[in-house]
């Protein structure tokens, strides 16, 4: 009307500029610097970089360009509250969220935005320990206590094969996030005569008895970080591996607890023809009708073997 026009933008230098308004007898009005082209905003940082997954932490957000009140969003889900520092910084609370590493984007309300790529992780509670009971036993150990507090998780999605065998008989149970059948052959069971935890553990009497897991792509290391443990109570000397991938093959992807003259070693190839991953490191000394703690565990391009928590190799 009279009154009022609409019109869309030009591309333009950033900057303030003049708008000028023309009717079709050649009189115009300016406004001077009327209207300001605004640079993009940018996010160089976010502090702190990790918070709980159920919200509530107040962030800081540096950068360049903010305007107004941006919107903010950490993986995709808004922030509780932004506020608008100044044009560098931004204060916001974070939302809850799922567990993992996920981008920052702040959008202006010109709809000009920037997104700081895996910028923030959100994790877990912190475990607590409020009590044990009892708080005393005898220091060879095998005393069964229970532990009280918050926060205690049981399993993640980074877990990828979890057997407890606390179950009844030769049947398996995977309790892992993403349960895999669990297949046992000969005289596989669980049993009750010997347990670290649960009362039971798995059963391999040594006549060709063993359990199967299907090939999945879960066990394909790749080169990123990982770690295998697991408790075992020998009672014999042989050279059956407490672990293997791909048992038909002479060079199998791994072979942990290979027990060799008295001592566990773990070997791992990516070609089937050479150990080229992991060539007889050691577990440490093999040890027999006593409960023991073997981890494989692989930071970065180094690998790190524990027996009973104590590094080995």
């Amino acid at each position: 009307n009279s009154t009022t026009l609409t019109a869309t933008t030009p591309a333009h230098a950033i900057g303030p500029v003049d708008v000028t308004a023309t009717n079709y007898d050649g009189q115009s009005a300016i406004l001077a610097s009327g209207y300001t082209y605004n640079p993009p905003p940018t996010i160089t940082s976010i502090s702190p970089s990790t918070v709980y997954k159920t919200g509530g932490d107040t962030a800081t957000i540096t950068g360049t360009n903010f305007v107004a009140t941006p919107t903010v969003t950490l993986g995709g889900t808004p922030a509780t509250s932004v506020t608008l520092v100044n044009s560098t910084t931004l204060n916001v609370v974070v939302p809850s969220h799922a567990v993992g590493t996920f981008d920052v984007v702040a959008t202006n309300p010109d709809g000009q935005s920037t997104t700081l790529a895996n910028g923030i992780t959100f994790r877990e509670l912190t475990p607590s320990i409020t009590s044990i009971s009892p708080n005393n036993g005898p220091a060879s150990g095998g005393t069964s206590v229970t532990i009280t507090g918050s926060n205690f998780l049981s399993n993640d999605s980074y877990t990828k094969l979890l057997l407890n065998a606390d179950g009844i008989g030769s049947t398996f149970v995977d309790s892992s996030s993403t349960p895999k059948t669990v297949t046992a052959y000969g005289n596989a069971t669980q049993s009750t005569v010997q347990s670290k935890f649960g009362g039971s553990s798995m059963y391999l009497d040594g006549s060709a008895s063993y359990v199967n897991v299907a090939s999945s792509s879960d066990f394909d290391f790749g080169a990123g970080d990982f770690t295998i443990d697991w408790w075992e109570y020998r009672t014999a000397s042989a050279y059956s591996p407490s672990i293997t991938r791909d048992g038909v093959s002479s060079y199998q992807a791994f072979l942990l607890g290979w027990n060799e003259s008295g001592t566990l070693k773990v070997y791992m190839s990516s070609n089937n023809s050479t150990w080229d991953i992991a060539n007889s490191q050691s577990l440490g000394a093999a040890t027999y009708n006593a409960w023991t703690h073997l981890a494989l565990v692989r930071k970065g391009t180094t690998f790190y073997a524990f027996k009973n928590g104590v590094q080995q190799s």
